[in-house]
């Protein structure tokens, strides 16, 4: 909904189900990726058809509200063309059905994204449907493990843990839950932690068993994963140490150290395991890691010389590593300019840079912009070692963003759309 624009009576009800659509898109995603379909050497999942009907359904909304404009859709404008970008890539790419398979999804998840911040729901709406998705998607994990753990369903407990890797030694299985890897998941937990720190005022009120408890079952998974993603882990809690309101209770100051330590313990650990071969331990207790990224960076580094400005097109790969082994380029900085050039870069860099931008301008209001602005910081951390572009909760996240953003700059234009709401039958 954009301010000034003349809503009907059928204008409010097709919005008031694009909410519905888009909090039901967020509570489904992270269980939906357990559905894994093919499409195009590209993988699309369940959530997928969903987001489909939400961008159709805000499209019939502008159309029959007969009025729309750019204004806070210009991150996801800029988004959606890259997406075009990627697609028509494959033309002076190698892989032209791979190239239109994810530029397709690409702009599709902008517009899906857009779709979001146009419709108008509160982003706390949209936050607490992420945080029960995190919930779902924890149950799917455990319960898989503990069908496996009395012989029932073997092929379930398989489905949610990874067994091959970077790293090797740990007495267990790391889990990666409906997500296709540990790195997935640990990144979509560390997400979902800093969204967690925002609400959690509002959780530890209304339902402080299940807040301790849910805070509790996510911080021990997201440390079982044994995933890059604890890069973006060790952001946060460094962000935390440095930025949080800590008080003046004894003990205070030795836990704010405490925490930036362990941030830095963290970081600083992930990250030299990715470079470097690393054991630690010994005997049955033994944990390596291949330090396998190095060879991939330099690798997926000479795919962007090749062709800088335009890129080499989309593919499935973009690395070589001894074996011959193919990999993607595990690092958003060579993915995006090594596939699509610096014009697909500056596209999708600067729809996110104006996201920031928005955000950072409203930090000192309160909880809500330093959370999301840290919950970037760590997928921009994380994306050093990871092609964080191909994960559909970051576009998610990206749109939560738009919404806290719009509407904390526009208390009246956001009354005006929930007053609208609930004359057609309450708060979607």
């Amino acid at each position: 909904m954009v301010e000034g624009s003349v809503v009907t009576e059928a204008g409010v009800g097709e919005r008031q189900a694009l909410q519905w659509a888009v909090v039901l898109y967020a509570a489904l995603l992270p269980v939906a990726h357990a559905v894994v379909l093919p499409v195009g050497g590209a993988m699309a999942n369940a959530a997928d058809p969903l987001l489909a009907a939400l961008v159709a359904l805000a499209l019939v909304a502008v159309v029959r509200e007969g009025r729309a404009e750019l204004g806070p859709g210009l991150p996801f404008l800029l988004m959606a063309l890259f997406g075009l970008w990627a697609a028509v890539s494959g033309v002076w790419g190698f892989h032209p059905g791979y190239a239109l398979a994810k530029g397709t999804g690409y702009t599709a998840l902008a517009l899906g994204a857009w779709a979001v911040v146009w419709s108008g729901v509160r982003w706390e709406r949209m936050v607490d449907a992420w945080l029960v998705g995190a919930l779902g998607a924890l149950l799917f994990l455990y319960g898989g493990w503990l069908a496996g753990a009395v012989g029932a369903l073997p092929w379930l407990e398989e489905r949610v843990v990874y067994r091959a890797g970077a790293v090797s030694g740990l007495p267990f299985p790391r889990p990666r839950g409906p997500f296709l890897h540990p790195n997935l998941l640990g990144e979509y937990l560390v997400v979902t932690s800093a969204l967690l720190w925002i609400r959690w005022p509002a959780l530890r009120e209304r339902e402080p068993v299940l807040a301790w408890g849910g805070g509790a079952l996510l911080a021990g998974t997201l440390l079982l994963t044994f995933a890059s993603a604890w890069i973006g882990l060790g952001f946060l809690l460094g962000a935390w140490a440095l930025w949080g309101r800590w008080g003046r209770a004894p003990g205070a100051r030795r836990l704010r150290l405490g925490v930036g330590a362990l941030g830095a313990l963290l970081f600083v650990g992930t990250f030299s395991g990715m470079l470097f071969p690393l054991e630690l331990g010994g005997g049955p207790l033994s944990v390596s890691t291949d330090g396998m990224r190095a060879w991939i960076w330099a690798s997926a580094s000479r795919a962007f010389l090749e062709a800088p400005v335009l890129g080499v097109g989309a593919a499935p790969f973009l690395a070589e590593t001894p074996g011959p082994v193919l990999w993607d380029a595990h690092s958003l900085y060579l993915s995006l300019p090594g596939q699509f050039g610096l014009v697909g870069a500056l596209l999708w860099g600067t729809g996110v840079g104006i996201l920031v931008y928005r955000l950072a301008i409203r930090v000192g209001t309160g909880r809500v912009h330093g959370g999301l602005l840290a919950a970037l910081g760590a997928v921009a951390f994380h994306g050093v070692g990871a092609a964080v572009e191909d994960f559909r909760h970051v576009w998610l996240l990206l749109a939560i963003c738009g919404l806290a953003a719009l509407q904390d700059n526009a208390p009246a234009r956001s009354a005006a759309i929930q007053d609208e709401t609930a004359q057609d039958g309450g708060h979607a």
